[in-house]
């Protein structure tokens, strides 16, 4: 039996001015990354996020990209379903009120009390990706 192996897109955040140094990092621990304004972003098996949880020590968070949209009307079509309720939403970046007030027109309310999921959405160039926090609290803490 032939077994596929599904890939999943990480974000990993950073300090500005440290990508260079994070990016150096996750090649040391057998990952292949590019990097971007305030992190890198690589393509690895599933639940590899778990590793670099555990042993990164320039990420301030380790993301998974769930979508990316180019228009705020399109984040009703990206479902949390797996995760269960969002208990926080962070927008980074340009136009953070239009895409706050747009995804919880999708979503429905952030319940901070039963929520399960933090989500945070990064606007840049008009286009949005759209991120599970797999960290909780900052790496460095």
């Amino acid at each position: 039996m032939v077994r596929r192996v599904s890939n999943e897109t990480l974000f990993l955040s950073c300090t500005p001015g440290v990508e260079v140094a994070l990016c150096d990092e996750v090649q040391s621990l057998g990952f292949a990354c590019a990097q971007e304004r305030g992190g890198v972003t690589i393509v690895a098996p599933m639940f590899s996020y778990e590793v670099l949880n555990l042993w990164s020590r320039c990420a301030s968070r380790i993301l998974l990209r769930v979508a990316l949209v180019d228009h705020p009307s399109k984040l009703a079509r990206v479902s949390f379903a797996p995760w269960g309720r969002i208990r926080s939403l962070e927008v980074v970046g340009q136009s953070g009120r239009l895409w706050r007030d747009a995804a919880s027109r999708a979503w429905g309310p952030i319940d901070d009390t039963r929520g399960l999921v933090d989500v945070q959405l990064r606007v840049d160039a008009g286009k949005c990706s759209v991120s599970v926090d797999t960290s909780g609290d900052l790496l460095y803490l």
